[in-house]
């Protein structure tokens, strides 16, 4: 019996019937940080491992499914969790990252520890000071045990000893390491299969541009060359999803179908085989494997699905889907290894869900935590998949919020574009959407050109179109919702973060008298700088040549160097601790508008980050983009 889902379904009803137009909802309760974010199950079942949010800050913490308080696990005050996950039933590896300063470049650095439920301290595993990453776990044993695999290097520095990864086992309890596979020239990156045993290295010459897989049927013996890769004529190579009990296939990632889809690569004849899993329409988004046995794929199609391929799993999966209401999707995202007990998660674009508790062997589905119980049923805006065409022709897919209680005719109307810009929009919760639709906005995002997971040749007809087609796509969506009747065509706004935030100063330039103002997160402004910043990296060949092939003209498509075509206002909110696009984007902005003398307001976060990952940070854009489009866009 799935108990509480019949409150979801009376709360769904509620939501449908209501008409009026809701009360306002403080920018403090959309911009709380989740009170419940990415928990995971340990192997026996008894415990959940999580990131939890405390007077606005996310920590570390262990909380015990049989009761008692949870436990907090210490975490550094500049560093912040990247990743975590269970490394036996006692210890979490839990993933740190935060800045270093090397040659006055101040560079983002990884560092892993273990953590123990039952307490003590935390141990600090290969941390060497040189590194930059240190956090790459390649294997973890499913049957639990002390003793894990990480790849190693102690340099930056390319003529170093040290600055090829070796790989260690390390032993989580106590921080004790010896190698297992010593550095080799060449090879960046192992693979392990499920057992341990490390039968692949992934090898990249930085000067030559040129990559290479070299591979061993086994634990013992000598690697020889499976393919090779051009960077300079080809895009890419092997795609590795997993290493297969068969040591003669390996399963790839490939698009030869058009669609991001699973194959099985025979290795003898280094070629491409049987297609294990594909979507007719849209890209595999991730796969759920366990000791080499593929278990389910992760895809998108409005929502976040899994396509279970295990048996018990797929049955699961649909006896959750019949209980739940429509317009929410359930995933399972953790679960004990014999699958007795799965933690699941509830979600819609009206909901920021919650996690529950499945314990199979009582049928009974308990509920774990609501991520933002501050917002209540019936409260949010209804979400829609909509389409419409490009210019061009090109089919655009995107997403319509409108907001509740006001007939969906000549509304104030805000254009969001996503970040990445290789990622997706998907109808799931978005705050920034449910904030401006509760101020009485409609919100448009369009999977522009460049957007991933709708196959490979919507993907590729953004190259070339940084600032061009992609633009126009933008554009596109915003006539359509005029001639539909939804968006009243004086008022209307552009609104992104990241590569979004690019798009919004962008639009101002490109189409100087469709938008009446614009909001930029952390956007790109000038991407020549971009791609000196990016000098820092390892990849930078690789980096530069995405970008060139993405905007091969970086002048004429830098916002900051057009901005005498710029009308409307502009709103800059940038945190200064960002190593995704440097603070400095912004202030190169925000210093040509105001020389140029054009309406610009700047809010620098002295703390904040790519991600708005502190809750202040979080109200305090929301509050900003409030007042800002109160005077320069009102909804009222």
């Amino acid at each position: 019996m799935l108990w509480g889902c019949a409150f979801l379904v009376a709360a769904a009803i509620a939501g449908a019937a209501q008409a009026a137009p809701p009360p306002r909802i403080p920018a403090e309760t959309f911009g709380r940080l989740p009170f419940i974010e990415d928990p995971k199950l340990s192997p026996d079942g008894s415990t959940i491992a999580a990131k939890l949010s405390v007077n606005g800050k996310q920590i570390f913490a262990f909380i015990p499914l049989t009761g008692g308080a949870p436990r907090l696990a210490p975490v550094p005050e500049r560093a912040s969790i990247s990743w975590f996950n269970w490394a036996n039933s006692d210890r979490a590896l839990i993933s740190l990252w935060t800045t270093s300063t090397v040659e006055g470049t101040e560079i983002a650095i990884t560092r892993l520890v273990s953590a123990s439920r039952s307490g003590g301290a935390s141990v600090r595993l290969n941390w060497k000071p040189g590194a930059q990453f240190g956090d790459n776990v390649i294997h973890i044993p499913t049957g639990g045990g002390d003793r894990i695999l990480m790849a190693s290097t102690e340099t930056i520095y390319s003529n170093y000893p040290g600055f090829y990864p070796s790989v260690i086992e390390i032993d989580v309890a106590t921080g004790k390491s010896r190698r297992v596979i010593a550095e080799r020239s060449g090879i960046r990156a192992w693979y392990a299969d499920h057992t341990g045993a490390i039968r692949l290295g992934r090898g990249y010459d930085r000067q030559k541009n040129i990559g290479k897989f070299v591979y061993r049927p086994g634990a013992e013996g000598l690697f020889r060359v499976i393919d090779r890769v051009d960077y300079d004529s080809a895009e890419e190579g092997l795609d590795i999803a997993y290493l297969t009990p068969d040591p003669d296939k390996l399963v790839v990632i490939s698009d030869g179908d058009g669609r991001q889809a699973l194959y099985e690569y025979d290795i003898a004849t280094q070629k491409i085989g049987a297609r294990l899993w594909g979507h007719a329409t849209y890209d595999l988004d991730d796969i759920q494997v366990r000791d080499g046995v593929l278990l389910g794929v992760d895809y998108v199609d409005d929502m976040p699905r899994t396509d279970w391929v295990d048996p018990e799993l797929k049955e699961v999966q649909a006896s959750i889907d019949k209980a739940i209401p429509a317009g929410m999707a359930a995933r399972i995202v953790s679960m004990t290894p014999d699958k007795t007990i799965l933690l699941v998660r509830m979600s819609g674009p009206t909901n920021p869900g919650a996690f529950y508790v499945f314990d199979r062997r009582d049928g009974k589905m308990r509920r774990l935590a609501q991520i933002n119980d501050g917002l209540k049923p019936g409260q949010l805006a209804p979400v829609k998949p909509v389409s419409y065409k490009a210019r061009d022709g090109l089919n655009i897919p995107g997403y319509l919020t409108l907001p509740v209680g006001r007939a969906p005719k000549n509304l104030p109307f805000i254009i969001m574009p996503h970040g990445g810009p290789a990622v997706r929009d998907a109808m799931d919760y978005d705050h920034w959407v449910q904030f401006l639709a509760n101020r009485g906005y409609a919100v448009l995002q369009p999977n522009y050109r460049g957007s991933t997971g709708f196959g490979t040749a919507h993907q590729d007809a953004g190259d070339g179109e940084w600032g061009l087609k992609m633009q126009d796509d933008l554009a596109d969506g915003v006539a359509w919702a005029v001639a539909q009747g939804i968006a009243d065509p004086k008022r209307v706004c552009i609104v992104g973060g990241s590569y979004g935030g690019y798009a919004a100063m962008q639009g101002l330039v490109r189409d100087p008298d469709l938008y009446r103002c614009a909001v930029s997160f952390a956007g790109v402004s000038h991407m020549k700088s971009l791609l000196a910043f990016n000098r820092n990296f390892l990849n930078y060949k690789r980096v530069r040549k995405q970008l060139k092939t993405s905007a091969p003209d970086f002048d004429a498509i830098s916002p900051v160097n057009s901005v005498d075509r710029i009308k409307a206002p502009l709103l800059l909110v940038h945190g200064k601790d960002d190593l995704r696009v440097p603070f400095d984007q912004s202030t190169r902005m925000y210093a040509a508008m105001t020389k140029a003398g054009k309406t610009v307001e700047f809010v620098p976060q002295e703390k904040g980050d790519h991600h708005l990952s502190i809750e202040a940070d979080r109200i305090g854009f929301l509050t900003a983009m409030e007042s800002f489009l109160a005077r320069y866009n009102p909804a009222d």
